[in-house]
This record gives structure tokens, C-alpha cells and sequence, in this order.
């Protein structure tokens, strides 16, 4: 029963998002070169030329990708964005996304960094670190997942997904373990009594961020190229 729901929500939700489109006429080229402006702008504001690629095509979404990971960052023009690299200088190794969506209060972070060590301990290390700063995480059961590309390699090991509430906050976090050398991770905060939008909003760009670090994982040749 549980999986029929979801599926005809997604179903309700694609319906929907298709029909928008459909409405909406589409961006002018000045509109497009203004977003990508503004992503260009991010980008240079944390130094990250070099680092980050453009790949915005869209009037509303920015879209700097991180190249050494493939971590998309999907901000919205509207809201607060913002890209902050390492300030140790690991030459863009370490890389995260922020942005604040002042409609719904919800705060969406994204990082990506090489994984040091084994993929148990950088699990170990981030679950512990949740927990002390998150006491009382409703504990969602553990996913472990393995990925096989063409070359069997295993490309996506182990997921999780924790949620806590904190001074009146519901807090997220996810982390996820690309190609064994990319570990992901995923803060969402919110209002306390809105779960499904902090879920909705935070799964969005949690998404965006996984599957371009995956298409790189898979597809390890590929240059990211600036779109539009």
C-alpha cells in the first residue's frame, strides 16, 4: 500500500510539473544569459573558476557542477545561494553548496569531498557527528547500497538518511559514498512542523547532487562542459 501511494504522488507531482511546462512560455535568450550570469557570479565569488563548471540552461535554475566529483548544485534564482570551497586549499577537493529558500524556511547544504581512509569509517565519523550535534535522530534503518557499473565496479556504497528535531528545528542528513572516492553528504534544516516540505525541497537538490557525481562515477572519461 505504502509503495502504490508513493507512486501515485510521484505520478501526481510529474503530471503537474508537466503541465507547468507546458504553460510556461519559454525563457528568452537574455534570460537565460542573466541566470548564467548570476551562476558565473557564485562561482567567482568563492573562487571557484576552474572548480566549477556553468551548466545553467534555464532562466530559474542555476546549475554550477563541481568537476572533480560531478555534484551538481540546483539552486533556484530566487533564493539565497551561495559555494564555499575548502579554505585549506585543496585544490577544489572539497567543495559545498548552500542555499535558502525563504518561502518555506528550509535550508539545503551539499558537500562533496575525497573519501580518507575506508568507507565504514567516513560512515562511522558522520553518523557520530550527527548524533552528538543531533541528539534524538528518529533513525531511519540503515541503506546499504551497491551500484555495478559495465566494468563491475561498485559505484554507490552505502546511503543513510537520519532526521532530528532541535530547538524547534527538524534537521536532515544523508551522506552517500560515490565510486569509493567521493563521499556526498546532505543538512537540510526546517521548520519543525514541516517535514514533507523540508523533505520535498532537500530531496531536489540532494538528487541533482547525487546523480551528476554517479554519471561521472559511471562514465569516468567525461568532461563537463559548459552548457546552454
Amino acid at each position: 500500500m505504502r509503495v502504490a501511494a508513493c507512486l501515485a504522488v510521484g505520478l501526481a507531482l510529474l503530471t503537474s510539473a508537466a503541465s507547468a511546462l507546458a504553460e510556461e512560455p519559454k525563457a528568452s535568450p537574455e534570460a537565460i544569459a542573466a541566470a548564467r550570469a548570476e551562476t558565473d557570479r557564485l562561482i567567482a565569488q568563492a573562487g571557484g573558476q576552474g572548480f566549477f563548471v556553468n551548466e545553467t540552461a534555464d532562466d530559474r535554475t542555476l546549475m554550477p557542477r563541481h568537476r572533480a566529483s560531478g555534484m551538481g548544485c540546483r539552486f533556484v534564482k530566487t533564493q539565497t545561494n551561495s559555494i564555499v570551497l575548502d579554505a585549506a586549499g585543496t585544490a577544489g577537493e572539497v567543495a559545498t553548496c548552500r542555499s535558502y529558500d525563504a518561502r518555506y524556511k528550509v535550508t539545503v547544504t551539499v558537500s562533496a569531498r575525497r573519501l580518507e581512509g575506508e568507507v565504514k569509517d567516513a560512515y562511522k565519523a558522520f553518523t557520530a557527528a550527527d548524533i552528538a550535534a543531533y541528539p534524538g535522530f528518529m533513525l531511519q534503518p540503515d541503506l546499504t547500497r551497491t551500484m555495478m557499473d559495465a566494468k563491475q565496479r561498485a559505484i554507490l556504497k552505502r546511503s543513510f538518511n537520519r532526521w532530528s528535531r532541535k530547538d524547534g528545528d527538524l534537521h536532515r542528513a544523508g551522506m552517500i559514498i560515490i565510486d569509493g572516492r567521493w563521499v556526498l553528504t546532505l543538512d537540510a534544516t526546517g521548520p519543525g512542523d514541516q517535514v514533507q516540505t523540508t523533505e520535498i525541497v532537500s530531496d531536489v537538490v540532494w538528487l541533482d547532487a547525487i546523480i551528476g557525481a554517479l554519471a561521472l562515477a559511471i562514465d569516468g572519461d567525461k568532461t563537463w562542459t559548459t552548457g546552454g
